[in-house]
């Protein structure tokens, strides 16, 4: 691996958050500045990766995955709000296997690093619980609007109508809503987060419904014998809850996390999916974070200005 002028490297994932085990792999991550030569020349890579073990395969505690990010990346995803570059700003002294003036003031101005708009983070916990939340006003929703549109349909006497024909009578429920596309300027109905625009067919509408309510009771028969579950996965994304709340919330994150006993429990599946209402928790503390990012009083975006004369005077320090 090449010679990197490194501004911080760190001990990351399990470590970090207090939920490794004697099996856990090292993982690696940090900060980079590019040679003069690639800054010029715009060649600059945005990550320089080292992982041992093979691809194919599980890792072992013997394994390393190292990822280093450059400068300039890395405050892209701090700007955007990724999970990683998050996690990375708030690592405390202890992680640090190598630390840098530079680090000291990214650290130092956090407040311009951090904002409201926490896209990647509510993202992902909004993926998560869509796809483990077995939430009984979900399914009760999902039925309600299609045994709607079902009566709808066969009312009709053959004629195919479109979602704009019974925009107005469409159910109003706990995961529903009406509005118009600020953009397209198409009224829309959605339904459990699936979106449906004015054009589209009552019967299509019926189609995919049908569809996601199959999916759903496949996940609820695995989940009511305990299978199936990824459990890891689950465990990230209640990781990712608790993190993004403790932000919104107090403008920071503590590592280790306070929760690490609990996730830690969730992610070797030491609980039962449906008797110890695990998709529950997972929907109910992500509406937690929802009503947070509503009141949080952090600023909408991070401060672009600030980011961008930062770059620009540690990269023009290393071309000189």
């Amino acid at each position: 691996m090449r010679e990197l002028n490194t501004i911080v490297r760190m001990k990351f994932g399990s470590v970090l958050y207090g939920t490794d085990s004697p099996l856990s792999d090292t993982d690696i991550k940090g900060v980079f500045i590019p040679s003069a030569r690639d800054i010029v020349l715009q060649r600059a890579p945005k990550t320089v990766q080292m992982h041992t073990g093979d691809q194919n395969a599980k890792n072992t505690s013997a394994d390393i995955d190292q990822d280093m990010y450059s400068l300039h990346y890395y405050l892209q995803l701090l700007a955007e709000g990724q999970v990683v570059a998050l996690d990375m700003l708030f690592a405390p002294d202890s992680m640090l296997e190598i630390n840098s003036p530079i680090w000291y003031d990214i650290r130092a101005n956090r407040n311009s690093l951090i904002c409201k708009k926490t896209k990647a983070f509510v993202g992902y916990c909004r993926k998560q619980t869509a796809k483990y939340g077995l939430k009984g006003g979900r399914i009760a929703t999902l039925k309600s609007v299609n045994n709607f549109l079902h009566t709808i349909h066969g009312q009709t006497g053959g004629m195919e109508k479109r979602v704009d024909d019974v925009y107005e009578i469409l159910p109003t429920l706990e995961h529903t809503g009406r509005y118009v596309d600020p953009v397209s300027k198409r009224k829309i109905y959605e339904v459990c987060g699936r979106k449906f625009q004015d054009t589209c067919s009552i019967e299509e509408m019926i189609r995919c419904l049908e569809k996601i309510l199959d999916n759903y009771g496949r996940r609820a028969y695995l989940a009511e014998k305990n299978e199936g579950i990824d459990w890891k996965a689950v465990s990230h994304a209640f990781r990712v809850c608790y993190e993004v709340l403790e932000l919104l919330l107090t403008h920071q994150i503590t590592f280790p996390l306070k929760q690490r006993d609990f996730i830690k429990a969730v992610k070797y599946g030491k609980f039962h999916y449906k008797n110890d209402r695990i998709g529950e928790q997972l929907e109910e503390l992500m509406k937690q974070v929802e009503d947070a990012a509503l009141l949080a009083d952090l600023p909408e975006h991070v401060n672009r200005e600030w980011i961008d004369n930062f770059i620009f005077d540690v990269y023009s320090r290393a071309i000189k």
